[in-house]
């Protein structure tokens, strides 16, 4: 685990060190972060930013706000 920690740090310590004070990152920088990036999508599988679940539409073509939902479509 130290050694993780020390590798995203050297990783995210390069990439500070090549770009000018109050330089904003661009996506080829946050494409070198591979730790940092991984740490993302493990975060965003455990608590997906967004929660839900798919209604099935029971009865017969229903109308929502002027849009036509055939029956049995999947809703969110």
């Amino acid at each position: 685990m130290i050694c993780m920690r020390f590798w995203w740090f050297s990783e995210n310590k390069e990439i500070a060190a090549s770009k000018a004070p109050g330089e904003n990152l661009n996506w080829g920088d946050i494409q070198k972060m591979k730790l940092s990036w991984r740490v993302v999508q493990e975060s965003m599988r455990l608590t997906p930013p967004v929660q839900g679940s798919f209604r099935v539409a029971q009865e017969e073509d229903m109308s929502f706000h002027g849009f036509r939902i055939p029956k049995s479509w999947k809703v969110m």
